[in-house]
């Protein structure tokens, strides 16, 4: 079995009293919501009277990269750069079999700036756009200097100062060598010159999309910048330019969220990365991905077990799902599978209609000779 990494959930149980989590950070403040990223669950902090995003590794390969570069910040003559510091076996977590462990912590200093999104945002004309293209190759120029690549270089990873100055983020796969962002930066570009050109973007396409997308059957709303779309041959997903992104292959998709989607196949359900790459193999009964925690619930045999977000196991089967699986002290799951859509529907409708019911989510794949109600959250009444 793989080593148990702090979850997001013992990283919020931190920040709600760091007192008694941290070594050395017991005095900051927690002041924006926890997310992940790939290999991070991270959030923004106030220490000493300065602001830091705090990340802890959720994979074992989380850091390597950040040990090799942080050696490498000492001899830079820099101002993009922040002076990242790991932080050794400073929080303090318990495991779900309640051993005690300790976690690196990752804090990165902030700068005095606002996320590039808002600046793109506020984007009137050819003036705001060409002060945005010179910031980026201020920036390009900057890190050529330096000799050094970011290597993620997104626009969420990404400030901009009162002066107009960009200012990197997430510094957590930055190498030495330049080259490494030289298509982010061009990704950037565009964006800019089409964002003041009023063209077709995220932020744009819940309107233009209906249009585009005459070829399918049914199309959801946009979830980081991709659109579940259904045909003659399944399930699929597609960008904000309705161009291909996953072909459609599925029984039924569900919307990403912090980039995994669970989808059916007629082997069984798994969970997807944004380049459908599979994380679970599509094996299985069932798989509840819940982004807030970062792990998915997978049910085999008629029991369930704990995945984390890079698809390890974290858990031994067991907990039969049957009748309702506990979660917590007042959730549980309900799994309903029949091949008579209204049996399907009337059932929802009862357990919708229950006071101390309440269902989330309903999960139909019209393809599949079954309709499922699954995933469906209600009290700590055991329902049969």
């Amino acid at each position: 079995m793989a080593t148990t990494m702090a979850t997001i959930t013992a990283l919020r149980a931190a920040l709600y009293a760091p007192e008694s989590h941290f070594r050395t950070a017991q005095s900051l403040r927690w002041e924006d919501e926890v997310v992940r990223s790939t290999l991070f669950a991270e959030t923004r902090i106030l220490l000493d009277g300065k602001r830091y995003l705090l990340a802890m590794p959720l994979d074992e390969r989380a850091l390597r990269r950040v040990e090799r570069f942080t050696p490498l910040q000492r001899h830079l003559n820099c101002g993009v750069v922040p002076r990242m510091e790991i932080l050794r076996d400073e929080m303090k977590y318990t495991t779900a079999s309640q051993q005690e462990r300790f976690s690196d912590i990752l804090l990165e200093p902030l700068t005095d700036a606002l996320p590039l999104a808002d600046a793109l945002a506020q984007i009137e004309g050819k003036e705001e756009a060409e002060r945005l293209l010179a910031a980026i190759d201020t920036l390009e120029s900057t890190l050529h200097k330096a000799g050094i690549s970011h290597n993620n270089l997104r626009v969420e990873n990404l400030t901009i100062s009162a002066e107009g100055a960009l200012y990197p983020i997430r510094w957590h796969y930055a190498t030495e060598g330049v080259g490494g962002d030289k298509e982010a930066l061009g990704t950037l570009r565009e964006r800019v010159r089409s964002t003041a050109n009023e063209e077709l973007y995220p932020r744009e396409a819940e309107q233009a999309t209906p249009m585009l997308l005459n070829d399918y059957s049914y199309a959801s709303e946009m979830h980081e910048g991709m659109i579940a779309v259904e045909n003659d041959e399944g399930w699929g997903f597609v960008n904000y330019r309705c161009e291909e992104v996953i072909k459609p292959q599925y029984l039924w998709a569900n919307d990403f969220c912090e980039g995994r989607a669970e989808v059916q196949t007629a082997e069984g359900m798994g969970l997807i990365d944004r380049q459908g790459n599979y994380i679970i193999d599509p094996i299985y009964e069932a798989v509840e991905w819940d982004a807030s925690d970062g792990m998915a619930r997978v049910a085999r045999d008629n029991e369930w077990a704990l995945f984390d977000y890079s698809g390890r196991q974290l858990s031994e089967w067991g907990t039969p799902f049957g009748g309702g699986v506990e979660r917590t002290a007042r959730e549980r799951i309900i799994t309903i599978k029949t091949n008579k859509t209204a049996e399907l529907w009337n059932r929802q409708n009862v357990l919708s209609s229950a006071a101390d019911l309440r269902v989330i989510r309903l999960q139909y794949t019209p393809h599949a000779q079954t309709s499922t109600l699954c995933f469906t959250r209600v009290s700590s009444q055991v329902v049969n």
